[in-house]
């Protein structure tokens, strides 16, 4: 299995040929906001670089296991700060006078994740709703959710049933439809994936177990509950030799990859669509995308310019830092180029 650590500092003595237990800290994120990195599975480190470790997966290591921790007796501080240690990103609070809004729609279109883990992990669901509650004491949860989805019920949360399609389903445009102000961040939103993160570090104080996933030589983590089988059965799709893959997060809109590259650990959805039915071509000067931007912004300075040359432009144009990540213009370009991913930091790597 490999591990994206490009741009994460490696904890003292982390080392090729060095055990790993489950939960165990590996590396360090340098923004605060962003999860430290944490072994899903116990194993063997068999190849390390600075931009991937190699972990061989090996369920009885040999590796002391990682004392789990009690979330129940920690406080909103503490809590958040264990949520990063052992891999979950911590939860941006919401606005002063703003719910917690807990979202059951799925973020990316095409993937019906959500409902899934709505009717089949609602144990797990709960158990999450309930360190939400240890995370923001005091303040109010609302549940936007599709119709004909059960509310949770393990704690007092307000349901609000809706009609919403994508992209009013991206977190940001959610909670614009829901407190009536733009936030790019999508402060105190938490989506259903995150939701299952969260009862499960809830229920067992440990790293949140995920199976590996290969397709090729693509790695990815499904969530705990879910099998591949199950993943892929959702979009009616198989992987295919050719096939490429639509990865997405919960503010990236649509990110196109090629099979050998592997997910980081913000990516929340993964299907495969065939060769055939995508391919990136080249910019034909149809400023779809800039005309797509809800903040208007330039785009097309990106999508003109040759791939590799995107970073150097998204430095040297300030007004595009404000992107608020939403994928829209990603999915208005008719030559399939990600421009979403520049948001992942290196083009269409992720």
């Amino acid at each position: 299995m490999e591990l994206p650590i490009k741009g994460l500092t490696l904890n003292r003595g982390i080392k090729k040929g060095q055990l790993i237990a489950q939960g165990q800290s590996i590396a360090k994120a340098p923004n605060p906001r962003a999860p430290d990195m944490a072994a899903c599975l116990p194993g063997l480190i068999t190849g390390l670089n600075r931009d991937w470790l190699t972990l061989e997966v090996e369920l009885n290591c040999g590796a002391s296991p990682i004392a789990p921790i009690s979330f129940r007796n920690l406080g909103p501080v503490e809590a958040q700060a264990s949520l990063k240690k052992i891999g979950i990103a911590p939860i941006l609070p919401p606005s002063p006078g703003d719910p917690v809004i807990i979202s059951g729609f799925d973020p990316e279109p095409g993937l019906n994740l959500a409902p899934v883990l709505w009717e089949d992990q609602r144990s797990t669901l709960e158990a999450g709703l309930q360190l939400v509650t240890r995370l923001f004491p005091g303040k109010p949860i609302l549940l936007a959710l599709p119709h004909g989805v059960r509310p949770l019920s393990s704690c007092d949360c307000a349901p609000l049933h809706l009609r919403l399609k994508y992209p009013k389903t991206l977190p940001a445009f959610l909670k614009k439809s829901l407190i009536k102000s733009y936030d790019p961040l999508a402060k105190g939103l938490i989506s259903s994936r995150k939701l299952h993160l969260l009862g499960q570090a809830m229920r067992s104080g440990k790293t949140p177990v995920a199976y590996p996933m290969t397709i090729g030589r693509l790695r990815a983590q499904v969530p705990s509950g879910l099998s591949p089988k199950k993943l892929f059965s959702l979009v009616n799709l198989e992987a295919r030799e050719k096939s490429r893959a639509l990865l997405g997060g919960p503010m990236r809109g649509v990110v196109t990859a090629q099979l050998e590259r592997g997910l980081a650990g913000e990516v929340e959805a993964i299907f495969l669509i065939n060769s055939s039915e995508i391919g990136i071509g080249s910019c034909i000067y149809c400023a779809r995308c800039r005309s797509s931007c809800p903040l208007g912004l330039p785009v097309d300075k990106i999508g003109a310019a040759p791939m590799h040359l995107w970073q150097d432009i998204l430095k040297a144009n300030p007004l595009l830092a404000s992107c608020p990540a939403c994928g829209l213009c990603a999915l208005a370009c008719p030559s399939h180029l990600p421009l979403s991913s520049l948001r992942s930091g290196s083009g269409s790597n992720e």
